[in-house]
């Protein structure tokens, strides 16, 4: 801080005093990078608020060219005895790198016939942090080998495209529910994709089952990578 002479004159002649001067050189532009700061601060957030308002006015279509896996989508038919018709159940067969056929079937089930409920849980990720989901019905053995019946929400694809997890968040996918038998379900990850797999035996009421509302998981089997690699 430095100081300023001056002179005061009145009637009773001259006064000298001294002002303090104050240095605020360095003061406007604080000021300044402040308010610089401020709306690059609101770039990131006006951004993440347009995306989410682009993606919220999205609507799905049917109408699409769909990758081969979810081309079909199964149809679902109520009589009136209780049971449930499903067609086009998916039940591809996988080896590693490789979709050895593809086949679909209707079949009827009945909700009274389960016997047991799963739920698997495919792992993307090195750290286990992130994780898809899928539920198997099993029904009494009446049904052959196709009492094993799974569903799972899925990202239903277009030729090419690729799936992302930050795309996943924008609603930049269509979503379908896949009906289709657990060998295909569980063989597709654990050969073809190379997903490790775990599975859950869900402990509910029987007659809560068919409802899908669980009340607690009970035993746990893994299933390893079908072979060595970094998860795509």
């Amino acid at each position: 801080m430095g100081q300023v002479r001056g002179e005061r004159r009145s009637g009773h002649g001259a006064q000298k005093f001294l002002w303090p001067l104050t240095e605020r050189s360095g003061c406007g532009s604080q000021v300044l990078m402040r308010r610089k700061l401020r709306l690059l601060l609101w770039v990131p957030v006006v951004t993440l608020g347009g995306l989410l308002l682009l993606s919220a006015m999205r609507s799905p279509l049917l109408e699409r060219e769909w990758d081969e896996d979810v081309r079909v989508l199964a149809g679902v038919e109520l009589p009136p005895d209780g049971a449930v018709r499903l067609t086009d159940i998916r039940d591809w067969a996988y080896a590693v790198d490789t979709i050895v056929s593809r086949s679909y079937f209707d079949a009827t089930f009945d909700p009274r016939d389960i016997v047991d409920l799963w739920m698997y849980e495919q792992i993307l990720d090195e750290r286990g942090l992130i994780a898809h989901t899928f539920v198997v019905f099993e029904f009494d053995s009446t049904y052959g080998p196709e009492r094993f019946l799974g569903i799972s929400v899925e990202t239903r694809r277009e030729s090419g495209e690729t799936y992302s997890l930050i795309g996943g968040m924008l609603r930049s996918f269509e979503v379908t529910h896949i009906w289709a038998t657990e060998r295909d379900l569980v063989t597709r990850r654990v050969q073809y994709l190379d997903y490790p797999l775990r599975r859950y035996r869900l402990n509910c009421p029987r007659s809560r089952a068919h409802a899908s509302s669980p009340s607690s998981r009970a035993r746990r089997e893994t299933w390893p990578r079908s072979r060595n690699g970094t998860t795509p």
